[in-house]
């Protein structure tokens, strides 16, 4: 990768012998905000049917005119109710995504794969390259897809009734992140695997 300036955000995380192969940011955002559609069609449908059945003028929810006392009471709460339910069921959770995917910075260095998201407050997520078991590309015509990784992850022996619990492969289990709407992903993708590569040759010697 020819000489560029880091981003400081990303350049603040690097330790002092490693080296950025490659970085880059989202530039499609649909992968990260599908997730969050049914969420957000939950969330508008919550606050529709909120609407109606607290927010009706002649009252037909209101079995009696007993009930019927307690809709000033269920009215003057109806704002904190419909936003707790909103928050909850994620109608702002596209907006939330968006913002974040935005100030997302995802790298490969010599090392390790990094994404470094956040915006007041840096969130960091890394993985060393040895621990990387496989990855799967999705991408367009376009050249702009979506890298789904999958790395190994050690775990703490689990115990039953104080006893170690010996099984095959326990102590090991897999996790996947991914590198969501980049530029060039057949290029990234070369890139990380030559970069795995180097790294096993290097341990090994």
């Amino acid at each position: 990768m020819s000489e560029v300036k880091l981003p400081p955000k990303l350049q603040t995380e690097l330790d002092i012998d490693e080296k950025v192969i490659w970085f880059g940011a989202p530039v499609s955002y649909w992968t990260h905000l599908q997730y969050v559609i049914l969420p957000f069609v939950m969330g508008i449908m919550a606050c529709l049917i909120l609407r109606d059945i607290f927010d009706s003028g002649n009252g037909t929810v209101m079995v009696n005119g007993q009930i019927r006392q307690y809709k000033d009471a269920i009215n003057s709460i109806l704002p904190i109710i419909v936003i707790t339910i909103c928050l909850s069921l994620g109608v702002f959770s596209p907006i939330t995504t968006l913002l974040n995917a935005r100030k997302t910075i995802y790298a490969v260095t010599n090392k390790r794969l990094l994404i470094v998201s956040g915006s007041i407050r840096n969130r960091v997520q890394s993985w060393g390259l040895e621990r990387l078991s496989g990855l799967d590309r999705r991408s367009s015509y376009t050249g702009v897809g979506d890298i789904y990784f999958i790395v190994e992850e050690a775990t703490a022996p689990k115990a039953f009734l104080g006893l170690i619990k010996a099984m095959p492969f326990a102590g090991t289990s897999f996790v996947s992140f991914s590198f969501l709407g980049i530029s060039r992903a057949v290029d990234v993708e070369k890139i990380v695997r030559d970069a795995s590569r180097d790294f096993s040759v290097q341990s090994a010697q």
